[in-house]
């Protein structure tokens, strides 16, 4: 899956006004609201696709604060949207807090056109914690 098929099936299924968001180094890579119990929330969310699933799921430490600093300038929720082949888990960053951040080793780029391997501060937020949406 894509960021860009996945964007057209959060619209399909779950947020009608998902949109992509157009400029490429953008902080977050969709927005979207959704109606809850305490009324509408607007959402800047972060997506990826693994091509291998994992019960936690690695997010970089630059983006998750990047998004979760933008996202509360801006009156929106923060949410970090990951498939794998084993389905869709979607994680409210509000709601899970920050995960344990460590350094490793990991490619320059996730595409992988770059090999080089370059030093990250992550974090992995375990599948239970999020909400699967497929």
């Amino acid at each position: 899956m894509t960021e860009a098929e996945l964007c057209e099936y959060l619209a399909a299924e779950h947020f009608p006004d998902c949109k992509k968001v157009e400029e490429t180094y953008s902080t977050w890579d969709v927005t979207f609201t959704a109606d809850t119990k305490i009324g509408e929330i607007a959402y800047y969310a972060e997506l990826k696709c693994r091509k291998t699933h994992y019960d936690s799921l690695l997010i970089e430490e630059d983006k998750y604060k990047r998004l979760v600093s933008a996202a509360a300038a801006n009156g929106r929720r923060a949410v970090y949207i990951c498939s794998t082949p084993q389905g869709i888990w979607g994680f409210d960053l509000e709601k899970v807090g920050q995960p344990f951040w460590k350094d490793e080793l990991m490619p320059a780029t996730t595409e992988f056109e770059n090999t080089e391997k370059v030093m990250k501060s992550v974090g992995y937020l375990p599948v239970a914690h999020g909400r699967r949406l497929k």
